[in-house]
């Protein structure tokens, strides 16, 4: 299963939890695979073909769109969205963070049915997500 982190994110954070995936896993960044400034429902669309992905997004002031969300829904991966505490922390606690909370991101993603939304709290608390808070 590879996790693959949005424009949310920055590229350093994929390649530093990459390092630390298990055998069989990744990380893969959006700027890794498209432009940098590519519409997140164009890359979700090219994406969907695609099996054992999970998308990894952070949850900013404002909620994803409603179109956004659809799309990543539509697409069938699994979706992880961090919630704003995380923009709280340095750099590196951030990736001391995940790289502990990755295994079990990993088997949620594995274990949900497609199109499944999560929130993921400091903590490492993954809770469904729901559009509406």
């Amino acid at each position: 299963m590879n996790l693959f982190l949005d424009h949310t994110l920055p590229p350093k954070l994929a390649q530093a939890l990459n390092a630390t995936a298990q055998p069989g896993h990744g990380v893969v960044h959006v700027r890794d695979r498209f432009p940098a400034h590519s519409d997140t429902v164009h890359w979700t669309a090219a994406l969907a073909h695609e099996t054992g992905l999970s998308i990894l997004t952070v949850e900013l002031r404002t909620r994803p769109t409603p179109h956004a969300l659809r799309a990543w829904q539509e697409a069938g991966h699994t979706i992880f969205f961090l919630k704003p505490g995380w923009l709280r922390l340095p750099f590196e606690k951030q990736t001391d963070k995940l790289a502990k909370f990755l295994p079990a991101l990993i088997e949620r993603a594995l274990q949900a049915p497609r199109g499944t939304c999560f929130s993921v709290a400091v903590n490492g608390t993954i809770e469904p997500f729901t559009s509406a808070g």
